[in-house]
């Protein structure tokens, strides 16, 4: 998929990219089938890169996640 390899050379795999993180997660959770389990991943990683929680989230990919504070 060309949207998931331009997030990726685009810096998800750096932290500070929480945008990039969260862009994939929906990437993935919208994958037939949904890959879950790498959408939270990436979704975890983007709160702790600062991205902003989203309560939907927790629907969407089950478990309690807390909202990370700011590098």
């Amino acid at each position: 998929m060309q949207a998931e390899t331009a997030l990726r050379k685009g810096g998800a795999a750096r932290a500070e990219l929480s945008a990039a993180h969260n862009n994939l997660a929906v990437i993935y959770i919208n994958q037939t089938p949904p890959l879950v389990q790498l959408a939270r991943w990436h979704y975890q990683k983007a709160l702790a890169a600062g991205q902003p929680h989203n309560p939907s989230w927790k629907k969407v990919l089950g478990g309690n996640f807390v909202p990370a504070n700011p590098p």
